[in-house]
């Protein structure tokens, strides 16, 4: 498995985090909502090399927001992002709500009834419930719906990734990548950013739809319950390197174990956390090959995969 954070897509080390993907080097991916947003923005706009000592009055005056070194441009960010998801989200909406109907079970005779809109099932209770000289007032009865429009955070990025099949820059994004190849990418924080935020102004007009959390951890117990070999590449911390270590506790430890962070463990943070302390809780196993690489990931990224791209 693989977990990155944000920051290096938001850098020159999203190409080589694409070419991980797309030459299926690993099977699976946790990450953050930010790797989601910076791969969409710099699909349709361009980020630019900055300085982390600018000074960032001025630049908030100029429209400019500052990821460490990286300069991006307001209108590259949020609105880009924006202009491509928006499209999608109704598409990958009108697909599900095709699969999606309402049912009620007769309370009189037991039968099904349904139909796709909530309204028209109502009709057909009522027209229904006069063959047997009832009405609708008299009876109790609950509108299930069979197909829900849920859908995970992999199923999800799959779908953007196909709608990207026609983008002329497409090979570019590690979206495209994980739907070409099948590769589940997780985002357990998925409303933490700028696509999460979408989700929810999308979800305002269309409250039936849904990114379940839930439907990822079910998929990903189906992976790691039980006895299999896991080795996991864990750059940076944060949220995306904790949950495969979590899960990695489920089948016995990680055999294999890679830390790539800047961060520091006397703090106690998670993100600073060396491999040998996973072992404590059983996220490592005791004996497995681990190794934590204090630096800086846009360095240490482009040598560390070289030889095997």
């Amino acid at each position: 498995s693989l977990s990155i954070p944000l920051v290096p897509v938001a850098t020159i080390s999203a190409g080589k985090l694409r070419d991980l993907v797309k030459n299926k080097m690993f099977d699976l991916i946790i990450t953050t909502c930010g790797t989601l947003d910076h791969d969409l923005a710099r699909l349709e706009r361009s980020y630019h090399l900055g300085y982390f000592e600018a000074d960032d009055i001025y630049l908030k005056n100029e429209g400019v927001m500052r990821l460490g070194n990286v300069f991006i441009p307001e209108d590259n960010y949020g609105p880009a992002i924006e202009n491509v998801l928006q499209p999608i989200l109704k598409d990958i909406y009108t697909k599900l709500k095709e699969k999606s109907y309402y049912y009620i079970i007769c309370p009189v005779c037991g039968e099904k009834i349904f139909d796709r809109e909530k309204e028209g099932l109502i009709v057909k209770l009522e027209n229904h419930l006069k063959t047997h000289s009832k009405d609708l007032s008299e009876l109790n009865f609950k509108i299930d719906e069979e197909n829900k429009k849920i859908i995970g955070t992999y199923e999800l990025i799959w779908e953007i990734g196909r709608r990207l099949e026609s983008h002329p820059k497409k090979e570019e994004s590690i979206i495209y990548w994980s739907y070409k190849n099948k590769i589940p990418m997780i985002v357990p924080g998925i409303t933490d950013g700028a696509v999460g935020t979408q989700i929810l102004m999308f979800k305002t007009e269309h409250p039936d739809f849904e990114v379940s959390v839930w439907s990822d951890e079910l998929f990903l117990s189906k992976l790691f319950f039980g006895e299999r070999r896991i080795g996991s590449l864990m750059l940076g911390g944060g949220i995306s390197k904790h949950h495969v270590i979590w899960w990695a506790q489920f089948s016995g430890g990680l055999e294999y174990a890679v830390y790539i962070t800047s961060a520091v463990e006397l703090d106690g943070s998670l993100s600073g956390a060396k491999t040998r302390e996973a072992i404590s809780w059983g996220k490592i196993k005791k004996e497995a090959k681990h190794v934590t690489v204090w630096g800086d990931i846009t360095i240490i990224l482009p040598i560390l995969i070289a030889p095997f791209l």
